[in-house]
């Protein structure tokens, strides 16, 4: 006999549907203890129970079927009962060694086989659910139906009378923005929001689709170590969960990780504290995470050329710097623009400068004599000379041979002109420099007399007289040029020696 104390179904939906008493609590219904599933179950008769009872559901899928009953308790052996809807293939239910004669046991399923589950696939709406007892004094005290299938009933069964959860939670995340950028040497903090119907367990972030980090409060925040990832775009995602494992991921976020390493360079040549001439060639190390992009040289603190390729170097015409110290770096770039300078050298330039060739022509002019002046006794021939870079010497000739030489300015020569026979002669004077330069003067035509009137003439009218003598006095001690025949010794001063020789022709 089955006892039938009510029937109750239950979905995942929080509906819970009224219990269903039987109000002839002991039913008997002639079934045989060997009845099978496929055909609809017989009648009751007089020794077993049988109970109907119409059944809603209010949504359409599969439920699964359990029912808390105990074994007979004079024959553990009888433990099994049959169950059909809606005038269906009657099933046996339980029929297994491990169901308890003292004790309730929940059971859901068919023919002794506790791996075939008892499922029905139900549509909405009203079903008539019937209990057919099978064997002599089995207990049936509840059947839940429910779509949780996960859910094992305990107790009175209500804690699968709850309907699972199957709303899934929403994430997004707030922040960063998309498209924003990081250098790769910071922290990228990224926030997220978060909710659930029922309540969110935990928000996973994902970069580039692999879990990194985990967050199971709000507000959900992450850091996230930028040089941790390649230089370059990644893409960030959220995952929220909750209770029932339902989840979401929000939509992707990308964000770019730039290069914020600096290379490293140091420079190989030349040597450090060296002594330099001529073109040498400047050399250098550089490397990076990414890439150099290129190597600047400076010398003084002035970029003279780069390389953009390893080796690293670059020709340095050090005749274009003056003799002395001067400093050397290199500094190194990347394609974002990084940069590294290396540790100065010092090298100091020792250049000998050789000075153009000079090939000006020195200038010179005879002042002494003046052209047609009579020249006697010791008289002084006078130059004036001049160059770019400097004179040496100067050359006096008379009738075209080299007489004498002046190395210094004034340049002149005291000419003694009585070992020349009177007459006219030629004067000239050539110039030298330092390089080998010459130039020739004009040539002053003169006469030497050395006759006892000679330059006593003075207006050359062929007698020393009273008249002579006043153009004398006229010029007594001065100098200069313009002394004419006064000047008789030609030592460009008219003075007492003069007057000597101008008495002894004008007593003769």
């Amino acid at each position: 006999m089955i006892q039938f104390r009510g029937i109750t179904t239950r979905r995942v939906l929080p509906l819970l549907f009224t219990a269903l008493a039987i109000a002839t609590l002991f039913l008997i219904v002639s079934v045989g203890s060997n009845r099978t599933a496929g055909a609809a179950c017989s009648a009751a008769n007089a020794q077993y129970g049988d109970a109907t009872s119409t059944i809603t559901v209010p949504t359409a899928g599969t439920y699964r079927v359990w029912a808390r009953m105990k074994a007979s308790a004079t024959d553990a052996s009888a433990n099994a009962f049959m169950i059909e809807i809606d005038g269906g293939a009657c099933n046996q239910v339980g029929n297994h060694s491990s169901i308890s004669q003292s004790t309730w046991t929940w059971v859901d399923y068919l023919s002794g086989n506790t791996s075939t589950k008892h499922n029905l696939n139900l549509t909405a709406g009203s079903h008539t659910m019937r209990l057919t007892g099978s064997e002599p004094g089995v207990l049936v005290d509840r059947v839940i139906l429910t779509q949780d299938t996960a859910c094992v009933p305990t107790g009175d069964g209500d804690n699968c009378a709850s309907p699972p959860d199957t709303t899934s939670p929403t994430t997004a995340i707030t922040s960063p923005a998309n498209n924003a950028s990081f250098a790769g040497n910071t922290t990228m903090n990224v926030t997220a929001s978060a909710s659930d119907d029922v309540g969110v367990t935990r928000v996973e972030l994902q970069v580039d689709g692999q879990l990194v980090l985990t967050d199971t409060a709000a507000p959900y925040n992450f850091s996230v170590n930028t040089s941790t990832l390649s230089v370059g775009s990644h893409t960030l995602r959220t995952r929220a969960y909750d209770a029932a494992n339902n989840f979401t991921t929000s939509s992707l976020v990308t964000v770019n990780i730039t290069d914020a390493t600096a290379p490293t360079v140091s420079l190989t040549a030349p040597a450090n504290n060296s002594t330099q001439s001529g073109t040498i060639t400047l050399s250098a190390t550089a490397t990076d995470n990414i890439g150099v992009a290129r190597v600047d040289f400076l010398v003084d603190s002035t970029v003279i050329g780069s390389d953009s390729s390893s080796p690293y170097t670059l020709s340095m015409n050090t005749s274009q710097y003056s003799n002395g110290t001067h400093t050397l770096v290199a500094r190194a770039y990347d394609a974002a623009n990084n940069v590294t300078s290396s540790a100065s050298r010092t090298i100091t330039i020792n250049n000998v400068t050789t000075p153009p060739a000079d090939t000006t022509l020195p200038s010179v002019s005879i002042t002494n004599p003046t052209a047609n002046a009579v020249m006697s006794g010791t008289y002084t021939l006078s130059a004036n000379a001049t160059d770019n870079v400097g004179v040496t010497r100067v050359e006096f000739y008379v009738d075209g041979t080299l007489r004498n030489n002046d190395t210094t300015a004034p340049y002149q020569y005291g000419l003694n002109t009585t070992t020349f026979t009177d007459g006219a002669h030629t004067v000239y004077a050539r110039a030298f420099d330092a390089a080998g330069n010459s130039r020739t003067s004009s040539t002053v035509n003169a006469t030497i007399d050395n006759t006892p009137i000679g330059n006593a003439d003075i207006n050359s009218d062929g007698v020393v007289n009273a008249l002579d003598f006043l153009l004398f006095k006229n010029r007594y001690l001065q100098a200069g040029a313009s002394l004419g025949r006064a000047d008789i010794n030609g030592d460009g001063i008219v003075n007492a020696l003069d007057f000597l020789l101008f008495k002894g022709a004008y007593d003769g």
